[in-house]
């Protein structure tokens, strides 16, 4: 029992980190055997957001793998993926966004990795993750046109918000980038 006025020894950061990361993956144990679909994924997104901010990025992407569902897996992982290339980790957010199934969700992650290289002033790293969108973006099953749409859709906003608009007119030249530049708004 401490008593008033004296002094408590507080447990070593890396101490505390570590057991915050061993409740973490506690949690993350248990999380996997919910039955019920939809609070097992919110479960493990709020367990993989937790871990990302204790800086246990391999926990956090082994509890959004758990997510059986591929877009809500994806849309985690894209979380983490923006948590690490806005922390200037753009490999480490590579790394996480090469991992992901689904291809249109793999495409809107790479986007978000090109703006924060061009954000960053790094306009060679962001050409070259835009030719692996590209890849990417082609490997979307061509007989499921809403993916494909979706697909093409983020990398021109991509390619428009760092700056690139003809390369965006020419990605896709249906969006509202076309129209806008057409009418001058």
């Amino acid at each position: 029992m401490v008593r008033q006025g004296e002094a408590v020894n507080p447990k070593p950061q890396s101490q505390v980190k570590r057991e915050a990361m061993e409740l973490l993956s506690v949690a993350q144990t248990i999380a996997r055997s919910i039955a019920v679909v939809a609070r097992r994924t919110e479960a493990l997104r709020a367990i993989a957001e937790a871990q990302a901010a204790a800086g246990d990025v391999d926990g956090a992407v082994a509890s959004a793998m758990s997510i059986n569902e591929l877009s809500d897996r994806g849309r985690v992982l894209r979380k983490l993926i923006e948590a690490r290339a806005n922390a200037g980790d753009i490999n480490g957010a590579l790394v996480i966004a090469r991992s992901i199934d689904r291809p249109y969700e793999r495409v809107k992650a790479l986007c978000n990795i090109a703006r924060a290289q061009a954000a960053a002033g790094d306009t060679r790293g962001a050409s070259g993750t835009f030719s692996e969108v590209v890849n990417s973006a082609s490997s979307v099953p061509e007989d499921d046109d809403y993916d494909c749409e979706q697909a093409l859709r983020a990398i021109a906003e991509a390619q428009a918000k760092s700056g690139d608009i003809d390369g965006a007119l020419k990605t896709f030249p249906g969006s509202s980038i076309s129209r806008m530049n057409a009418t001058g708004r």
